[in-house]
């Protein structure tokens, strides 16, 4: 469903065993009842998107991949909600605003590192 103008996830109800799904390369906008949509998914590909919130997305909680690279998220608030995804091993935030914020690396760190000790990536660059 990549490199579409989808500006919604919508109509994947009936697909309660989709383990992964990649929409980058969209039009989206919000996540904010994601979950009702995907709520076993595993890995999730939102690249290239227009996401500047991630709510919604801390209730999918089997997801263990999340790229989010090339959005506009620009807030530590947005990056903490996702502390909340018990699952998380691989999350990619390349290319966001957040990263133009003082000291960005430390932040990152402390607030996965106590949450999310066996979290294998957290890539920022």
């Amino acid at each position: 469903m990549s490199e579409n103008l989808l500006t919604r996830v919508d109509g994947l109800g009936e697909c309660p065993r989709l383990d992964s799904l990649d929409m980058s390369h969209n039009n989206l906008s919000s996540t904010f009842r994601i979950f009702e949509v995907l709520g076993n998914i595993r890995h999730l590909f939102l690249r290239f998107n227009k996401l500047a919130y991630t709510s919604g997305l801390e209730k999918l909680y089997a997801l263990e991949t999340l790229d989010l690279t090339h959005n506009v998220i620009s807030s530590f608030e947005e990056v903490r909600r996702l502390t909340l995804l018990p699952c998380l091993k691989t999350l990619i935030l390349a290319d966001n605003p957040v990263f133009l914020l003082d000291d960005y690396r430390q932040v990152l760190a402390g607030l996965f590192l106590p949450t999310h000790p066996t979290v294998r990536n957290v890539m920022y660059l």
